[in-house]
């Protein structure tokens, strides 16, 4: 199972966990168990309608509102079973239950969803776009180390440590390099 091996959340990882989920969609939620200041009745009875991902961000699309769950750095999550610690937050289906550790939970309206995120910049998405990317790169002060750009959710959404490793390394860049 993938997730049981997961620990490091970048755009490639979330783009996974969403497929994985994807199970889920259009499943009827039958039970919220939380430790998070979330409403959970808001969500009890409710059809999942989407499992997505943006950047480093796992969506949770229903109706009227979308859960964002951000791993942090030792985030992960669990199919059909259960961690011997406390779940940040449990979504039980007819179909099966998924649940998440070690995660940061916010519940953002459909309107705020859509304004928030810039599929433009996410690495991960078929939106993606290169220009975009680039004109908002010329914008970036002559004083930022290569390694914080990268890392900047702003230009490369979905890149995280990993793989801000590997492109230094391909490119034989130091981190600290202006």
């Amino acid at each position: 199972l993938y997730s049981a091996i997961m620990a490091n959340m970048e755009g490639p990882s979330l783009v996974i966990t969403s497929e994985e989920l994807q199970r889920f969609a259009g499943k009827k939620l039958i039970d919220v168990l939380e430790n998070t200041t979330i409403d959970k009745e808001r969500m009890c009875g409710l059809n999942l309608v989407d499992v997505c991902s943006w950047g480093k961000h796992l969506i949770l699309e229903f109706e009227d509102f979308v859960v964002r769950v951000h791993f942090l750095m030792y985030g992960s999550y669990r199919v059909n079973e259960r961690k011997d610690r406390p779940v940040r937050l449990s979504l039980v289906f007819d179909s099966g239950e998924v649940n998440f550790y070690n995660c940061a939970i916010k519940i953002l309206d459909c309107k705020e969803f859509k304004e928030i995120y810039d599929w433009r910049i996410d690495l991960m998405s078929r939106e993606w776009d290169k220009m975009i990317v680039l004109k908002k790169l010329q914008a970036v002060k002559g004083d930022e180390e290569v390694a914080d750009v990268l890392l900047n959710q702003e230009y490369f959404a979905g890149l995280g440590n990993i793989i801000k490793n590997e492109v230094l390394f391909n490119l034989r860049f130091a981190p600290e390099h202006l």
